[in-house]
């Protein structure tokens, strides 16, 4: 998704968690990057942050769960690896860490990463 100044920041703030997490991401049109202009980055970082911490992360067949759990333990570790690999490579790590939810399952909350470098 990329987001530019001139953007209505409370559209774009709504529809980026829904196009990166929506079936807790795990599906193959997920929005994996957000490139936003410099002009409201900062902005746009605070209410995004501010969104991703309301959703609600629980079983998939909770009606109040937004964001369902990781399909398999070693797909959970695979997502916990790339958020520390992300720290380690220079990005500023919000959230993503493995919470244990009110139902057997690998639960997580979302993850952005910020200032992240294409090699």
């Amino acid at each position: 998704m990329v987001v530019m100044d001139d953007a209505d920041l409370e559209i774009a703030v709504a529809a980026c968690p829904n196009g990166a997490f929506f079936s807790t991401g795990q599906r193959c049109t997920a929005s994996s990057r957000l490139i936003v202009q410099s002009g409201i980055h900062d902005v746009f970082v605070e209410r995004l942050t501010a969104a991703m911490t309301t959703l609600r992360v629980g079983p998939a067949l909770h009606a109040d769960s937004q964001i369902g759990p990781v399909v398999s333990a070693a797909q959970s570790q695979r997502n916990l690896d790339y958020v520390a690999l992300a720290g380690q490579e220079g990005c500023e790590v919000i959230a993503g860490q493995r919470i244990d939810g009110p139902a057997e399952g690998y639960f997580q909350r979302p993850a952005l990463f910020v200032n992240a470098r294409c090699a």
